[in-house]
C-alpha cells in the first residue's frame, strides 16, 4: 500500500473478528457465522448522509477500520493522533509555492517505479492540479511517459470538454467513457457489493469501467481531496460555513420505534471522532475533521476504492505532510486564489480554462469556453423517472422493504412516486433523491443474495437502548438554506454574502499574526 496510516485517505478493511482484517468485504462476511444483524444507525446515516458514519456496516458483526489507524500483526487498532489545526498566514503565491512542492513529492512517491499512469481528470480544479503535477514531474524527467487522462461522463458535458483540453495542453494522452443509464444498473447489481453497500450506486460511476481496461499494474491518481485539503470546501462550503453533522430521516423511512435509537446510536460516533480531535479545538477545525473522517472517509474514499480491485488507485493531497501544512493556516486564508496562483505557476493556460462549476476561469481571461455544454456529466434524476424507472421501482418494492420491519413501506411508495414525478412531491430537501432510491435497490439485492446464500439476515430488536445523547431530530440543513437552494440567483447572492461574513468573522476572532 502506498498510504500510511496517516494518510487522511486508506482503502477500507474490515473485521468480523478482531485477527482477521481484509479489504475484501465478501471474504469476511463468510468468516463467521451465517447470522447478520442489520444496523440502522448505518442505515439511517446512509439515508441522511449517503455515507455510514463512525465505523459501521450494515451488520454489527462486522466493522470497518478506523480513520487514521493503524492494524498490528496480532489485528489490534492502534489510533494515530489527529494533527491540529492553525491560524498561519501568508501570501497566497507563497502557499501556492510550498504547496507544489509537497504535491510534486506526493506525486514522485506514488509514481516511483510505475509505468503506466493514469489520472481521473474532470473540468474541476483538483483533478487540473493533479495533472500539472504531473505534468511537472515529466517536464523534470521523473516521469518517463506522459500519464493518460481519463473522464467519464456525457460527451456534451463541461467535464469531458474541458478536461480534454486540459489534456491536449498538458501533452497527454486522453479518454473519454461514455455514461448511460445502463451505468446505475451495473453499478447496483455488480458495483453495490464491492462497496460493502454503504454508497449509493450513482457515486460509482464508471469505476467498474477499470475492471477490463487496464493493467493490474497501473496507477491511478485522484485528486478527489483536492477540494477539501487545498480549499477547505466541503460539497461547496467553506469549513467556515459548516454546521455539525445531526442525523435526521430526510423521508421517514424508518419506523418511529427505530428511528431514536437509530439517531443515538450515529451521535455516538460523531462525539467520539470529537474526543479524538480535542473538545477544544475550534468549530471550523472539528467540523473539517468530521467532513474527513466520516464524509470523505464513509464516501468518497470509500466508493473510490473500489478501483483497487483491479489496479492501484493513489488520492493526492492525502499525504499528512501536505494535508498537515494546510490545516496550519488560517481557515479565512484557504480561498480559490491559492489554487488560481498554483494552476498559473504550473502552466498559465490551466487557470484560464473554465471551471466546469462556473463556466469561468478561475483567474484573467476565460479561454475556449463553451456556451452549450451541459453543466453536469451525468442525467441521473432524468434517466431514474424514465428509462430505468420500470426496473428499479419493481426492486424498491414497498412490501418487501415491510418485511424487514424497520421500513415505512407507504414512505418507501410515496420516494417511488416522487422520483416519478422528477423530484416534485419532494421538492425542498435539498438532496438529489435518487441517491436513496438507487442505494434502496441495491441494498435489496445485496440482502437477496445473501440470503440465497444460507444467510439469516434479521431486523434488529425494537426499542433498542438510546446510548448517547438525546436525538436531534431536524434535518441537516436549515429551511431557508434548503428553499434558496432551489432558486438559482437567490442562492448565488446568499452562497455569496454568506461566505464574506464567515471570513471577516473568522478574522475578527483570530486576527492575522504574519
Amino acid at each position: 500500500m502506498l498510504e500510511t496510516s496517516l494518510h487522511l485517505y486508506q482503502p477500507a478493511q474490515y473485521a468480523r473478528s478482531p485477527e482477521e482484517w481484509s479489504t475484501d468485504f465478501s471474504k469476511v462476511i463468510h468468516k463467521g457465522e451465517q447470522k447478520l444483524s442489520l444496523d440502522v444507525s448505518a442505515i439511517l446515516s446512509i439515508l441522511a448522509f449517503n455515507y455510514p458514519c463512525g465505523d459501521r456496516t450494515l451488520f454489527q458483526e462486522l466493522k470497518r477500520q478506523p480513520w487514521l489507524s493503524s492494524i498490528t500483526q496480532d489485528g489490534r487498532v492502534v489510533l494515530k493522533p489527529i494533527p491540529p489545526h492553525g491560524f498561519a498566514w501568508d501570501s497566497s503565491g507563497k502557499i501556492a509555492a510550498q504547496l507544489n512542492i509537497l504535491l510534486q513529492e506526493e506525486a514522485e512517491r506514488a509514481c516511483y517505479n510505475r509505468e503506466e499512469i493514469y489520472v481521473l481528470l474532470s473540468g474541476g480544479l483538483d483533478s487540473r492540479i493533479v495533472a500539472g503535477i504531473l505534468y511537472q514531474l515529466k517536464q523534470k524527467g521523473i516521469l518517463k511517459r506522459n500519464p493518460i487522462g481519463l473522464t467519464w461522463g456525457l460527451e456534451n458535458s463541461r467535464d469531458v470538454q474541458y478536461a480534454k483540453v486540459a489534456a491536449e495542453m498538458l501533452g497527454f494522452g486522453w479518454k473519454h467513457i461514455a455514461m448511460g443509464p445502463e451505468t446505475i444498473i451495473e453499478n447496483i447489481y455488480e458495483g453495490f457489493p464491492l462497496t460493502a453497500g454503504l454508497v449509493p450506486p450513482a457515486h460509482l460511476h464508471r469505476m467498474l469501467w477499470f475492471k477490463k481496461n487496464v493493467s493490474k499494474k497501473a496507477l491511478v491518481l485522484a485528486g478527489s481531496y483536492g477540494d477539501s485539503v487545498g480549499r477547505a470546501e466541503f460539497s461547496g462550503r467553506q469549513i467556515l460555513e459548516l454546521d455539525f453533522l445531526k442525523p435526521f430521516d430526510p423521508y421517514n423511512l424508518i419506523k418511529q420505534d427505530f428511528l431514536a435509537p437509530a439517531i443515538s446510536g450515529i451521535q455516538k460516533d460523531l462525539i467520539l471522532l470529537h474526543e479524538r480531535a480535542g473538545q477544544n479545538s475550534p468549530k471550523h477545525a472539528l467540523c473539517e475533521i468530521e467532513m474527513q473522517g466520516h464524509y470523505m472517509r464513509g464516501m468518497i474514499a470509500h466508493v473510490m476504492a473500489v478501483i483497487n480491485n483491479w489496479c492501484t488507485l493513489y488520492q493526492m493531497f492525502t499525504d499528512p505532510k501536505v494535508y498537515t501544512y494546510m490545516w496550519s493556516l488560517h481557515p479565512a486564508r484557504r480561498d480559490d486564489s491559492i489554487y488560481a496562483a498554483l494552476l498559473e505557476s504550473i502552466h498559465p493556460g490551466l487557470v484560464r480554462i473554465p471551471w466546469a462549476r462556473t463556466n469561468k476561469a478561475l483567474r484573467g481571461r476565460t479561454i475556449g469556453k463553451q456556451n452549450k455544454l451541459r453543466r453536469k456529466f451525468h442525467d441521473y434524476a432524468m434517466w431514474s423517472s424514465h428509462s430505468l424507472y420500470d426496473e428499479i421501482s419493481k426492486i424498491v418494492e414497498p412490501e418487501w422493504f415491510e418485511s424487514l420491519g424497520i421500513f415505512n413501506p407507504a414512505q418507501v411508495q410515496l420516494l417511488n412516486k416522487a422520483v416519478a414525478s422528477g423530484g416534485k412531491l419532494l421538492k425542498g430537501y435539498g438532496f438529489q433523491l435518487y441517491n436513496v432510491w438507487h442505494w434502496l435497490a441495491g441494498f435489496r439485492k445485496m440482502i437477496e443474495n445473501l440470503r440465497s446464500q444460507g444467510f439469516a439476515v434479521h431486523p434488529v430488536e425494537q426499542n433498542l437502548p438510546i446510548t448517547s445523547a438525546p436525538p436531534y431530530l431536524s434535518q441537516d440543513r436549515s429551511f431557508i438554506y434548503r428553499k434558496l437552494s432551489n432558486i438559482k440567483l437567490l442562492y448565488k447572492i446568499y452562497s455569496f454574502y454568506r461566505k464574506r461574513s464567515t471570513k471577516y468573522k473568522a478574522i475578527k476572532k483570530w486576527p492575522i499574526n504574519n
